[in-house]
């Protein structure tokens, strides 16, 4: 499929999960660093979510994993399938699994 079409639907899907995050009371900030495309804010809630159209690849998981957030930030990519979005939060990696503390 041509790039024009994709980065349309990317942009469709994009504004549809900006008005989705809005409706259920989030403030929604959109942003473009090449891995989250929204941070919805709500309280002291915070969510950095990714949108894909279609299918969540591993690539699109392994970015979302490996930006380093606050703990107590979500890390979700929304994926428009059809007229709906499928919803995954994202696990952060487990460094303390990876280096545990010596004695």
């Amino acid at each position: 499929m041509p790039q024009e079409p994709i980065k349309k639907r990317i942009c469709r899907a994009k504004a549809k999960a900006t008005r989705l995050l809005q409706s259920t009371g989030y403030r929604v900030i959109k942003s473009d660093n090449e891995t989250f495309c929204v941070i919805a804010t709500r309280r002291r809630e915070v969510r950095f979510i990714r949108v894909v159209v279609d299918d969540i690849s591993a690539k699109d998981r392994e970015a979302v994993r490996k930006v380093d957030l606050p703990g107590d930030c979500a890390r979700e990519i929304y994926c428009l399938k059809g007229c709906a979005f499928i919803i995954e939060e994202i696990e952060p990696r487990n460094r303390s699994s990876a280096n545990p503390p010596t004695a």
